[in-house]
């Protein structure tokens, strides 16, 4: 059943793809009464954070790497965001974690030639 357009604030120019399309749905709790759950990915390295599909406010960030995929812990406190940056010599894997409000919490560099990615254990 077809509810409403999404819009994207700030949707890059060019060609992009969704690659994430991750709603946390509060079955553990939500750390913050009124939090960000909806988080929507571009490969471009865009991803978009919402209170819910109509929110008014978005949160963008902006994460310098080509997103594979995103994925919410199981309290929805943290947003893992697998992808890979183009370095100096060769690209590096890298997941970064993130939460509800938008903040980098911290990276991890991953070794190998491709992520394809993420999950976490148990959730």
């Amino acid at each position: 059943t077809f509810v409403s357009k999404l819009h994207l604030k700030d949707a890059p120019g060019g060609a992009y793809n969704v690659v994430g399309l991750q709603w946390y749905n509060g079955a553990n709790g939500y750390e913050a009464g009124d939090t960000h759950c909806l988080c929507i990915a571009l490969d471009v390295g865009r991803i978009q954070l919402m209170k819910s599909e109509v929110d008014k406010d978005p949160i963008t960030l902006l994460t310098d790497m080509s997103i594979v995929e995103t994925r919410w812990n199981h309290n929805g406190s943290l947003l893992a965001v697998a992808g890979c940056q183009a370095g100096v010599d060769k690209d590096i894997n890298l997941v970064k974690f993130y939460n509800p409000m938008g903040a980098m919490v911290r990276q991890l560099k991953v070794p190998g030639k491709q992520l394809s990615s993420v999950s976490w254990e148990g959730g």
